[in-house]
């Protein structure tokens, strides 16, 4: 049974495929129906397909690594969770707290430049609170070990 090997790694880690796989499919559609009529969705599309590429990529990554070096394949896991949760806070902080900038440089006026103000107080709010969590899990972060070195922690 050493044949369905592969097919437990990706049951063990399913919630990273399957968050590549979503990610990656609706960026997929966003593209594919931005590039044949509303270039909004095209530009919507492009961050969401390239955030499940990317752990798509590094997942199959994975499956190497748990071959290769199996005391590692958690802190690679940990890794993807961290880099993939970074990215898609980053997706929607970033332009959320350019909302409000981006709406004064076009000049909206009226009810737009209310919901903008929302939308960057929310990004700003977003982005202080992934700074201050993604700060805390680096530094407890798993460590990389080696297979020469004895596995011991500070």
């Amino acid at each position: 049974m050493a044949n369905k090997r592969w097919y437990r790694e990706i049951q063990a880690a399913a919630a990273f495929w399957i968050a590549g796989i979503v990610f990656a499919l609706v960026g997929a559609v966003f593209v594919a129906v931005g590039a044949r009529s509303a270039r909004f969705f095209l530009y919507l599309g492009i961050p969401f397909l390239g955030l499940g590429l990317l752990v798509l990529i590094l997942m199959v990554c994975s499956l190497y690594l748990k071959v290769k070096q199996p005391q590692n394949y958690e802190v690679w896991l940990w890794w993807v969770n961290f880099i993939g949760g970074l990215s898609g806070s980053l997706l929607f902080g970033i332009p959320s707290t350019l909302a409000l900038p981006i709406l004064l440089m076009v000049g909206v006026d009226g009810e737009l430049w209310w919901i903008g103000a929302a939308f960057s107080v929310i990004g700003l709010g977003v982005l202080i609170v992934v700074w201050m969590i993604a700060r805390r899990q680096y530094s407890a972060r798993p460590r990389w070990v080696k297979k020469d070195k004895p596995t011991h922690h500070p």
